[in-house]
């Protein structure tokens, strides 16, 4: 029995790595350029185009993005956790989790907006909210959009 229960569970690491369930990916293995601001550095993959946001950026392809920006607007912890369960309930989307990210705890939920699936992720580091939002249909499983996600170090 436990050795079949190992097997299966082998399977199934093996089959979600295969499959790309990771928010990780190479950036060597993609063609781009750094984009560094006060506060972040991000890779951008070559076929992404590059638009100023308040506090940050939006690399665009299509109908996918990724953004990130760091605005001052001293907000605790607090605000940051009913913001993102204000998101979660309005847009019908997954039970707000913490996570560890850039050395930062950031709340996360995974909604749909306007048909579209989109990640958001919300933190707050010495008075600047940290915002960042994966968006697109296939946004889970392209390796140029994960190897983006994976690039973003904070400077806070």
């Amino acid at each position: 029995m436990k050795t079949s229960l190992k097997m299966i569970l082998t399977v199934m690491a093996i089959a979600c790595l295969a499959a790309g369930c990771s928010k990780t990916a190479n950036v060597n293995a993609i063609s781009g350029k750094y984009i560094e601001s006060d506060f972040f550095t991000l890779f951008v993959a070559d076929n992404y185009s590059v638009v100023s946001i308040d506090g940050g950026v939006q690399a665009i392809q299509g109908k996918q993005f990724l953004e990130v920006y760091v605005r001052k607007l001293n907000q605790s912890t607090d605000d940051i956790h009913t913001s993102i369960n204000i998101l979660s309930k309005t847009f019908g989307g997954s039970i707000p989790d913490r996570i560890n990210l850039t050395g930062s705890e950031f709340f996360h939920t995974s909604i749909e907006a306007q048909g579209v699936p989109q990640d958001i992720y919300l933190a707050v580091k010495d008075g600047y909210k940290i915002g960042i939002t994966l968006s697109g249909k296939d946004h889970t499983l392209n390796q140029e959009m994960k190897a983006m996600f994976s690039s973003i170090k904070l400077k806070l």
